[in-house]
């Protein structure tokens, strides 16, 4: 066990959390460790210490993550969050009760980035990386998890704060899933929440194509 100095002696180092997770649901870090180096620049992007202490509570070995697959690193993942945090800051502003659940959350902290004091927030994703998630991110009174499939149809019923409005956001996770998937999945929202809003990310078939046989080795 490591330790550090004080004034009264030797205080043992908290323990890192180790990470138990499917290969998908790694991918989770990828994002994280962006906004943590983002943060450590001069000029970021976005500033988000969430990402950046959670970073150093985590027993991972990001430096080669990040040689693997420097693109999910950094500039990107920063970019998505500032145009994610600026759709949700709008919709707040029209809508400050509002009910926002976050699809394929993972280790996100938009939720510490956005709030008004008001909105009620619902993290959704895998039993596995909601458990590493509570270790890290402690839920609240306005900010809930729910452990499922976005597939399991269940959670709609977890959903009880239904306030002025319903906002879903996807940041991330819709690139994994196949094209009838996501229509199924924006039809049943659709037919259970009718009239919500939602925001996420798309990419071309270019960009894609790059990422997949240039930019990630």
């Amino acid at each position: 066990m490591t330790h550090t100095i004080f004034s009264g002696g030797l205080m043992p180092m908290p323990k890192k959390i180790s990470i138990q997770l499917g290969e998908v649901q790694k991918t989770l870090l990828l994002p994280l460790f962006g906004r943590a180096m983002e943060y450590e620049k001069e000029r970021p992007l976005i500033r988000d210490k969430y990402a950046h202490d959670i970073v150093e509570k985590l027993d991972y070995d990001f430096k080669t993550a990040l040689n693997r697959s420097p693109m999910q690193f950094g500039i990107n993942s920063s970019i998505r969050a500032c145009h994610l945090d600026a759709a949700l800051l709008q919709f707040i502003g029209a809508y400050p009760d509002a009910t926002i659940v976050n699809i394929g959350a993972g280790l996100d902290t938009t939720f510490q980035r956005v709030d008004n004091g008001r909105i009620f927030w619902y993290d959704l994703d895998l039993p596995d990386t909601i458990e590493l998630r509570r270790k890290l991110i402690p839920e609240g009174e306005r900010n809930v998890c729910i452990a499922k499939s976005v597939f399991d149809k269940s959670w709609f019923n977890d959903i009880r704060e239904r306030r002025s409005k319903v906002f879903f956001m996807a940041g991330g996770v819709l690139v994994y899933l196949k094209e009838e998937e996501i229509r199924r999945l924006f039809l049943d929202l659709i037919q259970e929440f009718p009239a919500s809003e939602m925001v996420f990310e798309i990419y071309s078939k270019i960009f894609l194509w790059i990422r997949n046989h240039i930019l990630v080795k």
